[in-house]
């Protein structure tokens, strides 16, 4: 799990990706589901982390 983690934090971070956009590249119909995974197990929502870089 924590591997993908790091992916998503690269995708998020360092990429002009939006959240939805990797949402959706990464198989997730929903935005909202995507975003409860991700702060479920990194602690922060997506948009948060992604602001914060």
């Amino acid at each position: 799990m924590s591997d993908c983690l790091q992916r998503l934090n690269h995708y998020l971070g360092y990429t002009d990706y939006t959240v939805a956009e990797i949402a959706s590249g990464l198989g997730y119909e929903y935005q909202s589901y995507f975003s409860r995974f991700f702060k479920k197990y990194a602690g922060i929502t997506p948009s948060v982390l992604q602001f914060n870089y």
